[in-house]
């Protein structure tokens, strides 16, 4: 048991530092996924809005 404790890998433990960069690093990507979710609904919004003028209009003008 104590010889297998010694081979094992140090590895160093995580400081608040580092913490913070993977956090930031999240932040970024998790902000430009809503961004891109955003502009996805307002697209949508729009066509969806001009679709339903289109179907009005050519209803109205049959």
């Amino acid at each position: 048991m104590e010889e297998q404790k010694e081979k094992s890998p140090k590895v160093a433990p995580t400081t608040n530092e580092d913490n913070l960069v993977v956090n930031k690093m999240m932040f970024n990507v998790l902000e430009k996924k809503l961004d891109s979710l955003l502009l996805a609904d307002k697209y949508h919004r729009i066509f969806h809005t001009a679709y339903i003028l289109l179907l009005l209009i050519l209803i109205l003008f049959q």
